[in-house]
């Protein structure tokens, strides 16, 4: 019953996608992440509309709307969200992912934890001498022994 609640969610969400009410989603796909309607068409993504339509297309389906909030499709957290399916090895639904094109994306170079990592590594660049920068290059990170790595 689960993965046949999320089949359900992935068609129609993909039937919304290419309608007027996916419109405005399938252009911010093409436009500003520049994907392909082969590469949409071929992943299967899809526009949740809203919770409330989702949950009358499953019930118009016969699908129990109680195990879908249970699965977790039925939430207005998904709303206007374009949708990744995940399939198993074996090409079975497993989950959905989102993405909202009215949210812009965070910036790793934003993060504060970020900076913290950034001007590290600038300080320990800095140690190295011109030779060690060029003949030695650290493409590789040194495991701490802590892992039993020595």
């Amino acid at each position: 019953m689960r993965r046949g609640i999320l089949a359900a969610v992935y068609a129609q969400c993909r039937d919304w996608l290419w309608g007027e009410v996916g419109s405005g989603a399938l252009n911010h796909l093409i436009a500003e992440r520049s994907m392909s309607r082969e590469a949409i068409a071929q992943l299967g993504l899809g526009y949740y509309r809203s919770k409330d339509e989702v949950a009358a297309a499953l019930k118009e389906q016969n699908y129990d709307l109680e195990v879908a909030e249970e699965v977790g499709v039925l939430t207005r957290k998904w709303e206007a969200y374009v949708t990744f399916p995940w399939h198993t090895a074996l090409g079975q639904p497993l989950t959905v992912y989102g993405h909202c094109p009215t949210k812009p994306l965070p910036l790793k170079k934003n993060h504060r934890g970020w900076k913290g990592e950034r001007d590290a590594a600038y300080r320990v660049w800095g140690k190295f001498s011109e030779a060690q920068k060029f003949e030695e290059p650290w493409v590789e990170p040194t495991i701490p022994n802590k892992y039993g790595v020595a």
